[in-house]
């Protein structure tokens, strides 16, 4: 797969790319993540609203993903794998870099 189509499958990844080599875009995309994504061509529905931070050297954030719903034995298993659930409402796909103990030690 090569840059282009990776960034048309993962726009939220081409966002993340340009925060972390232009120090503007971030500070910009941190003070007004909606304004910040729609200019990128990403619409937050209404009702939903979307707090950026940033991890520094010494620390890390841990984001716990919003379940819709009752939690089944089926969901905790394929969060467990780092794989999407679904949901009566749709695909739920859990956002982020997924956590890795190694890069927490620096």
């Amino acid at each position: 797969m090569n840059e282009k189509q990776s960034t048309q499958q993962n726009p939220m990844g081409k966002i993340i790319a340009k925060a972390l080599k232009d120090e503007s875009f971030k500070k910009q995309l941190i003070a007004d993540p909606a304004g910040t994504l729609k200019a990128e061509g990403i619409e937050i529905p209404e009702g939903i609203s979307v707090k950026v931070v940033a991890d520094s050297e010494s620390v890390r954030h841990m984001v716990l993903p919003a379940i819709p719903g009752d939690v089944t034995d089926e969901m905790l298993e394929s969060i467990v794998a780092g794989n999407s659930w679904g949901s009566p409402s749709g695909h739920h796909q859990l956002s982020g870099i997924a956590l890795c103990p190694t890069r927490w030690s620096g």
